[in-house]
């Protein structure tokens, strides 16, 4: 738990932001409020602007934007790039079995 915020469950955004700063304070980052939040924020635009690009995708595409995200270094779009490559594999798989 980090010192200072109560006991019981917190939200996962609330204690993500009060680690971030509290490890940049103990790092001596001056004003780490600040760069947490723009963190925050730029993050989230991403996942927006990932999101859009996803819905927008063709089935077609999904294998490229795949390894796309495979080369990444964050984690979550390593993952997702796992999650996309397996639904392509499936529903290849799918479409084989009635064709």
């Amino acid at each position: 738990m980090v010192s200072g915020m109560g006991e019981g469950i917190v939200p996962i955004a609330e204690f993500e932001r009060a680690f971030l700063i509290k490890l940049l304070s103990n790092a001596g980052v001056k004003n780490p409020h600040d760069l947490v939040e723009r963190f925050i924020a730029e993050r989230e635009a991403y996942c927006e602007r990932l999101l859009v690009r996803l819905r927008r995708a063709d089935q077609r595409s999904i294998p490229e934007l795949a390894e796309k995200l495979a080369c990444s270094p964050n984690l979550l779009d390593r993952a997702l790039s796992l999650w996309l490559m397996d639904k392509a594999r499936r529903e290849l798989i799918h479409r084989a079995l009635y064709v």
